[in-house]
């Protein structure tokens, strides 16, 4: 008993310690919390990490973290591989900064998803000293207990400073002007502005433009904290990164340097000076361009008034403007009436505004490299002269079309090229001063019609365009002048014209009417389906000695026929008649034609499978031509099996030779054959010879 007992005690107690051990590893396993942890706040953590420029040297700076410890911090330029901070900031790259935090025993991480993130309820934004425009992640994970670390990942701004960034507005010298630094734009910087007149010494802006003098501009410009400026040699000089286009009124002038330098923090001053154009001539002036100069004058017309119109010059004023007429010449005013059939010319007197210079007369002319032909609103066929009557103004001199005279402008054609299918139309057209009547022809204009039906497949269409000038216009006599080379040419007044083409004559006694005949390009052929064998069946009977000569029934899909039949071999054919004679060999030709939009297979053998059903041992031949349009046509000659010969009956003969009679004419008499011919011949000695019949009969003869 007492060793029962013992035994028993043992087994409980190895159980009991068994069981014990099992629960301490269970929470070994599990990671430990913190039985009164506090929550980590945004307040626990501060980043003083400088934001890179380049050029500075790579350094993590002040990180505290009241909360555990600042377990690492690495740099990253691709965002995929980090390191420790080592070396100077490189231009124009976007570096990543990683901190990782771990909470000691008595805290913990939020673990709500973006709690430290922007906006989250522990945003750290503010606790992020320099982040500017930067951005960042923040999140929360477990490495020895729960929710006990935290990695934050800062993206920092690329903080070299562009040409975009920089924009300098000042007016280029201009002699008796006022010197001004101008409006100039210089984003995460700031900038100190001087002028010379030598290059050597500069001095704020001050007093006004000498004449005849080069200026020179210096701008220093200082990059804010966090930014700097790309110190690639001559980048912003010549380089990939020049000013020249970020300086509004630099004309002819240059830039004559463009230099990075440190004066605080690496690569934080950027020094520009452009060298000015000298007063003493307007290139170095902002010179205006076609775009600032509008006239808005009408053109003369008949009855109507002299009157300027509304003009419009941005960079200084109209001194004046005047009016004439040519032959007789004479001046005029505002409100006189112009008269038809008169030529009329207008002179526009430009001043510059301060600060503003015309180039050459030239650069204005037409083909000139300020153009004014489109700038003159209503110039038509009229022709303009430039010139500076001193050098510093700009005279412009308008001739305008005659009055009367109808002018492209005046003509605006806007008929659509004919499509196959779509319905013939006019279209849209436009006839100043004159009134017109529209016909078509499709016969090479042989006839015209007004617009009507659907245009036709593979045909060329001309439409006729007759304009009568209203009363006080004409058209101009010159010959030709409306034409394509012509003076007047009309071709872009044609809107659709394409590849077609057209004639216009002036006719009348009064020159009042134009006829214009324009030839459009030819509609497109029909789009043409292939027709198949298969589509194709010929259901014709084949010849039986007896029976009605018939066509039967046939199939031919997408085409009209006609059948013939030969039975002479094929060197006549006519229409079924009659019924089909024993032992004859008989042929039957059927020629398709196909339907509209269908075209037949001209390669050898296409026809060779069509259904000939009771062809037995016939042959057949199928050959593609071209009647009306390219093979249209197919033409099937079957040659059907020779008809049985038929076996000729006593019924078939019939002798009606009347019997001999002794001084009777000897005579064949009527006699009847179907389906035979025969040969009569007599014989008057018992059949030794035969002759035909001739004479009179003896007293004794035989047939």
């Amino acid at each position: 008993m007492n060793r029962l007992q013992l035994y028993l005690r043992t087994r409980i107690a190895t159980k009991l310690v068994s069981a014990t051990l099992s629960i301490v590893l269970l929470f070994a396993m599990l990671p430990l919390t913190a039985s009164a942890e506090t929550v980590v706040a945004a307040a626990d953590i501060t980043i003083e990490t400088a934001a890179p420029m380049n050029g500075a040297s790579m350094a993590d700076g002040t990180i505290a973290f009241g909360g555990g410890t600042v377990t690492d911090v690495k740099w990253s330029a691709n965002g995929a591989q980090y390191a420790a901070a080592s070396g100077s900031f490189a231009q124009s790259t976007i570096y990543q900064t990683r901190y990782i935090f771990t909470a000691d025993s008595n805290h913990v991480f939020d673990p709500a998803p973006g709690a430290y993130q922007k906006d989250g309820a522990q945003d750290l934004s503010s606790r992020i000293t320099n982040l500017g425009s930067a951005t960042f992640t923040a999140i929360v994970s477990q490495a020895f207990t729960l929710n006990d670390t935290l990695t934050v990942v800062v993206t920092w701004p690329n903080a070299t400073i562009e040409p975009a960034d920089i924009w300098i507005g000042t007016n280029a010298p201009v002699k008796g002007a006022a010197i001004e630094d101008g409006t100039n734009t210089f984003k995460h910087a700031t900038a100190v502005i001087t002028w010379s007149a030598t290059g050597g010494s500069f001095s704020p802006a001050s007093g006004n433009f000498a004449p005849s003098t080069n200026y020179y501009t210096k701008y220093v410009i200082t990059a804010d904290a966090g930014y700097a400026f790309d110190n690639t040699s001559r980048i912003y000089q010549d380089g990939a990164k020049s000013l020249t286009s970020r300086i509004a009124n630099l004309g002819t002038a240059f830039l004559a340097g463009a230099s990075v330098s440190t004066q605080v923090r690496a690569n934080d001053t950027l020094t520009l000076v452009v060298m000015w154009d000298s007063t003493a001539n307007a290139s170095g002036q902002t010179l205006i361009g076609a775009a600032d100069i509008l006239i808005g004058t009408a053109a003369p017309a008949p009855n109507a008034q002299v009157a300027d119109g509304t003009n419009v010059f941005n960079r200084g004023t109209f001194d004046y403007v005047e009016w004439s007429q040519t032959s007789p010449f004479k001046s005029l005013d505002v409100g006189d009436p112009f008269v038809s059939l008169m030529t009329y010319k207008t002179g526009y007197h430009l001043l510059a505004a301060n600060g503003y210079a015309f180039d050459t007369p030239g650069a204005y002319s037409k083909g000139g490299a300020r153009d004014l032909s489109s700038r003159i609103a209503n110039l038509g066929t009229g022709t303009f002269y430039v010139y500076s009557p001193d050098g510093d103004d700009l005279y412009i001199e308008v001739t305008w079309p005659k009055t009367g005279i109808l002018v492209p402008n005046d003509i605006s054609i806007g008929t659509l090229a004919p499509v196959a299918e779509a319905s013939m139309a006019n279209g849209a057209n436009t006839f100043s001063h004159a009134s017109s009547i529209v016909t078509w022809s499709a016969d090479n204009g042989t006839t015209y019609n007004s617009a009507s039906g659907a245009y036709a497949y593979e045909t060329t269409y001309k439409t006729r365009y007759v304009i009568e000038a209203a009363a006080g216009y004409s058209f101009d006599p010159a010959a030709g002048v409306y034409g394509a080379s012509g003076a007047n040419s009309l071709t872009s007044r044609i809107a659709n014209l394409g590849s077609g083409a057209y004639t216009a004559v002036v006719s009348g006694a009064s020159n009042n009417t134009l006829t214009i005949e324009v030839t459009w390009p030819k509609t497109t052929a029909a789009a043409l389906t292939t027709i198949a064998a298969a589509g194709l069946s010929i259901g014709t009977a084949a010849p039986a000695t007896g029976d009605s000569i018939a066509n039967g029934t046939n199939s031919f899909g997408h085409a009209s026929a006609s059948v013939t039949w030969s039975n002479d071999n094929g060197v006549t054919y006519a229409a079924p008649s009659g019924t089909f004679a024993p032992g004859k060999t008989y042929k039957s030709k059927y020629v398709l034609t196909a339907d509209a939009g269908y075209i037949f297979d001209s390669a050898a053998g296409a026809y060779d499978a069509i259904v000939i059903v009771n062809r037995g041992a016939g042959t057949f031949t199928a050959q593609v031509s071209t009647s009306s349009t390219a093979n249209d046509t197919l033409t099937i000659t079957v040659t059907w099996p020779a008809t049985a010969a038929a076996a000729i009956v006593v019924a078939d003969l019939g002798i009606g030779t009347i019997a001999p009679v002794a001084g009777q004419t000897m005579a064949d008499g009527t006699n009847a054959f179907a389906h035979a011919t025969a040969n009569v011949t007599w014989s008057s000695n018992g059949g030794a010879n035969y002759a035909a019949a001739g004479g009179l009969f003896c007293a004794q003869y035989g047939l």
